[in-house]
């Protein structure tokens, strides 16, 4: 039997979009209307020849707008529009022509009634694309994510970039996070420490320590405790460093430089989802806790509607664009939210953490699930 044909390549797809019918039947009308001297629909309706030219405006720019778009954004270009892109490219047309442009060079001010026309012509692009170009074989959809069980994946798959995106924003880590949390990871941190400090620990170990924050965090809490901190990325441990905790390692989660039974306490703050396996660094955390000993792991979450669309669209929308402007890594921020959305999150996870050895996990939901304490007991 002969093999099924294979789908079409990325060359073949590439751009593919940019051939859709609406799109060229705006840039058409557009062009047309324009060297009309906008008479179409002048003659009986004029509030309209202006309006309607700014509602084709947007259909037919979308195409260079998107390539641009993608280039800076360093994502693939075979995949047609989504709504957010769409979205980004309207607001970003309605700034520079309605706001930058009038102030700047004509002296004039925004036309209120454009940018609706401009967002008219979004709504008409992405309800297209909805009916009919999301039917078509080989242009897949935002939505046509499948649904993955907790239990499937296994850690970051793109682990090997981790190391380098931190090294990149290791001297601006402290202040982007702090900033894009409103301050808020700063009560997280001091909360995680509060519950290890009523277990009393005699040795912690602190994985992915990073910049050093839970680890400074949590060596004002237990004072007395031998306090070690472990990251794979010496650029966070050199910003750690100059926070006077005198114990840190360069060290992977999956390969821990400590013998079986060595901690009273492990723990790890916003570093278990980006590790390779989180099933091995389980294990690896577990094999160097004492038995009783504890392990708290704090990390982000989904939280419950009806928070979850306006922090979905915060985390993929507005905090990159922000963080860029922190950072200058944009990708980084990019890779962070996609990394929260597969992470397991609440029950899942403390499923995750019985499977590992583990019992007694539990969880506490932060800021209505945006993050999440757990913690669990070795035998």
């Amino acid at each position: 039997m002969d093999p099924a044909p294979a789908g079409p390549t990325a060359p073949e797809r590439r751009f593919a979009y940019l051939a859709d019918p609406l799109f060229l039947a705006a840039s058409s009308l557009f062009l047309a209307n324009s060297l009309a001297g906008r008479r179409l629909l002048g003659g009986q309706f004029p509030f309209l020849k202006n309006h309607f030219n700014d509602c084709l405006l947007i259909p037919a720019a979308l195409p260079p707008l998107l390539w641009v778009f993608r280039k800076l954004k360093l994502r693939s270009h075979d995949s047609p529009p989504g709504l957010g892109e769409i979205l980004e490219c309207t607001l970003l047309w309605s700034f520079c022509f309605e706001w930058v442009f009038p102030r700047y060079f004509h002296k004039g001010t925004a036309d209120w009634l454009d940018v609706a026309s401009y967002f008219a012509g979004a709504a008409l692009a992405w309800g297209f694309w909805r009916m009919e170009v999301a039917r078509r074989p080989g242009f897949p959809s935002e939505a046509s994510t499948q649904s993955i069980p907790p239990m499937a994946l296994d850690g970051s798959i793109q682990a090997n970039r981790v190391r380098a995106y931190f090294s990149r924003i290791a001297s601006r880590y402290d202040l982007a996070n702090h900033l894009l949390s409103g301050g808020i990871d700063i009560l997280w941190r001091l909360r995680a420490a509060q519950i290890v400090q009523a277990w009393r620990p005699a040795a912690i170990l602190d994985v992915a320590t990073g910049s050093g924050d839970l680890a400074r965090s949590l060596q004002r809490a237990c004072p007395d405790a031998l306090l070690i901190g472990a990251d794979f990325c010496e650029p966070m441990l050199r910003v750690a460093r100059e926070k006077r905790l005198p114990h840190l390692v360069v060290a992977d989660a999956l390969n821990l430089p400590f013998p079986d039974a060595s901690f009273d306490a492990v723990t790890v703050a916003f570093g278990l989802r980006n590790m390779a396996s989180w099933t091995g660094a389980l294990a690896e955390m577990r094999r160097v806790l004492r038995p009783g000993g504890h392990l708290l792991v704090l990390d982000f979450g989904m939280p419950q509607p009806p928070l979850l669309g306006f922090y979905r669209f915060y985390l993929h929308r507005i905090l990159p664009w922000l963080a860029a402007l922190l950072t200058g890594e944009r990708s980084a921020y990019d890779y962070l939210a996609d990394s929260i959305e597969s992470f397991p999150n609440g029950e899942a996870m403390c499923e995750r953490l019985g499977a590992s050895g583990l019992r007694d996990a539990h969880y506490e939901a932060l800021l209505g699930g945006v993050a999440a304490l757990y913690t669990a007991q070795k035998p």
